[in-house]
This record gives C-alpha cells, structure tokens and sequence, in this order.
C-alpha cells in the first residue's frame, strides 16, 4: 500500500553544507567505543550515546551545517508494515527495535536543530538559512558489516525484491518520524539505486532524496566491460566506476531524471577521485552544458587518509584548510553544490566547506533550488 503524500516540505537550497562524520567525532571526542556491527546507532542504546550523537548534530549546526544526518546508516531492517510479525534482520535484531532506533536518531537530531536555532534567537542573530534532518540510509551491503559497501559483492546474491522489501521498511520509518528527505549513502550496486529510486517514485510520492555513489577506479577486475562497447564516450568515461564496476553515464541519466532525487554523487571516496567521479556525472546529465546542471551534484568524502588494515590505524594527511578550501572550488566547478565530509572529517571541514559555498553561492546568486 502506498504511503499517502506528505505536506509540500520546504524548498531545498541550490547550494547547501552538508555535516561531516558521526562516527569520527563519537569516538574521538567523546570516547563511544563503535565496534559492533550497528556502527554509529551501537550509541542510540545507551544515555551517554544519545548525548553524544546530539551534541555532535549541534557542533556541526554550529560549524555551519545545514543538515544533520541521522545516526542510522547500519540499522538493519525494519517491518514493511504496522502490525507485522516482528522479525529478526541479518543482525540478529529486532525489526521493532530497529525501528524504534530510528525513531530515536531522527528526535536527536530534531533536538540539536532545535536546540542551536534557539541559541541563534538568544543572541538576537537572524535564523539565516534553514537547517534540515536527512534520514541516512546506508545500503544493503552497509547492514552486513563486512565492508561490502565499498565493493557491491552482495549485487550478484541480492535480488530487487529482497532489495525493495530491505529498504522500504526503512524509508517508512524514517519518513514517518518526520525527516526532511533520505540520504541513501555508499551505494555499490547499480541495481540497488535502480531500486531505491523505482521505491520512492511508486509508494513514497513527494519523499526526497540524495543518493551518495560508493565509486572506485577502473582497474583488471572491469574487463569485461570493453570500451567500444560506448565509443561514442570520452576516454575518461569508464576511469570511474561504481564499486560493482557499473558504469556511471547510466546512473547520472537515471538520477538527474528521477523527480525523488535532489542531488547525487560520490561519497566516502579519496578526494583526488572527486572531480574525475563529478566530471562524468556531469557530462552524462541530460539538458546539460559546459556551465549549468538540471540537478545539483554532490560530493562528501573521506579526510584524505587511508586506512592500513594490518596495522589498525589511519595513515597520511588530511587535506584540510586552504587545500580544501581549494578542492571545494575545483568541485564546485564541476557541477558540485551540496559539498561535505565523510569518514575522519569534522567541524573544521565543515567551517571550511561553508565559507566557501557561501562565497561561491553569493556569486552564483543564490537561491532555493529543489
């Protein structure tokens, strides 16, 4: 049965600052230990842990966010309907408790925007721009715990009904603890975004969403897929590739058309990737040109460090300061206006991000755009 439209939302603005990692920021600022399969919702069961979260969504607002993401990227599945059978998800939990998680992550960032809107009319500042709640939802692959978010294995095992029933439960709670449009994040699979995007337009009419694209380099394991099959395709076309080796001209065709989605593009991915990934987005847009896009394209990722498995620690530099802020240009240029951070960034990126959308946005002139 099809959800009944919600009230018209608020118009989401052309450019917008997206928040940066929870995760980073409940472990290193307030000592939550993650390492269960529930990742950051592992903190919605504990006082400490909802604090945490909380406190987190009010730093970013602070830094300059307009948008926190909730804290239910892993929460597994959740009943497809009022009444069913409460059953148990691949992590061994609670649908019902799935679900009340998500009710609990949306109230918490609700609060913090609450919260910090009331700290701006204490100080008699002008509230400025709005601030939203986007409901994360990470993909199938996310809810497995076993990293293959980033690799889109479970795609070949996986079929689009099992995909559809995985998400709908999901989109309906987070829908209905009132979020202001879904961030579907890391997705691997093509088919899963074809999914989730065939879900909103049929049963959740009026529901927005962003789709964030795990995306990798080309490399021996594509191929199959041989460039004169699209010769009429620039040579730079297929040296990004969706995790599952899905080409993306397809997906920016799909998502720029969908009337369910606002912006799309590349999450938790080496910022070196992020204008190469942008640049076929963009090119494949329809009614696109060399200087506007129909749709924003996004881009949050990761803090330019890499993760060294053997030895359990984050290796490199981050690329912060004049080195982002420059970045965030470059993005821009490519078509990028809602910008943020991934894994092992924070406020500082946050702040540098919405200086620089604020200039380029004064520039650009403005406005509300979807």
């Amino acid at each position: 049965m099809s959800t009944p439209p919600p009230p018209p939302p608020p118009p989401l603005p052309n450019a917008l600052t997206l928040d940066a990692a929870l995760a980073t920021a409940l472990e290193t600022s307030h000592g939550l230990d993650l390492s269960t399969p529930e990742w950051s919702a592992a903190a919605l069961r504990t006082p400490h842990g909802r604090a945490a979260i909380r406190a987190v969504h009010e730093a970013y607002f602070r830094a300059g966010a307009e948008v926190a993401t909730t804290a239910t990227y892993q929460v597994g599945a959740v009943s497809e309907r009022d009444g069913a059978e409460d059953k148990k998800d691949n992590g061994g939990n609670s649908e019902d408790d799935n679900a009340a998680l998500i009710r609990t992550a949306v109230r918490l960032a609700h609060e913090a925007r609450e919260r910090v809107l009331a700290e701006r009319a204490a100080r008699e500042e002008e509230l400025g721009k709005r601030l939203f709640v986007a409901g994360s939802l990470g993909p199938y692959g996310a809810c497995l715990a076993d990293g293959s978010e980033y690799t889109g294995a479970y795609g070949a095992r996986v079929g689009a009904a099992e995909l559809r029933a995985f998400h709908r439960g999901r989109i309906g709670a987070l829908v209905g603890a009132g979020v202001d449009l879904l961030a579907l994040e890391t997705v691997p699979c093509a088919e899963e975004v074809a999914v989730v995007v065939r879900l909103l337009e049929k049963e959740f009419c009026g529901v927005r969403a962003w789709v964030g694209l795990s995306v990798r380099e080309r490399d021996e394991r594509d191929e199959r897929d041989e460039r004169n099959e699209c010769e009429q395709q620039d040579d730079d076309d297929d040296a990004i590739v969706l995790a599952d080796g899905s080409p993306l001209a397809p997906l920016s065709h799909l998502l720029t058309l969908s009337p369910s989605i606002t912006a799309f593009g590349p999450n938790c991915i080496a910022p070196h990737l992020v204008t190469r990934t942008l640049r076929i987005l963009r090119r494949h847009q329809p009614h696109s040109d060399a200087r506007t896009t129909r749709k924003p394209l996004l881009c949050y990722p990761n803090s330019g460090e890499t993760w060294d498995a053997a030895g359990k620690a984050w290796r490199g530099s981050r690329g912060g300061g004049a080195v982002l802020a420059e970045r965030v240009r470059e993005w821009w240029g490519e078509g990028a206006r809602w910008v943020g951070g991934c894994c092992r960034t924070g406020a500082e990126e946050v702040r540098v991000v919405g200086r620089v959308l604020g200039e380029l946005g004064r520039g650009e002139g403005g406005g509300e755009g979807v």
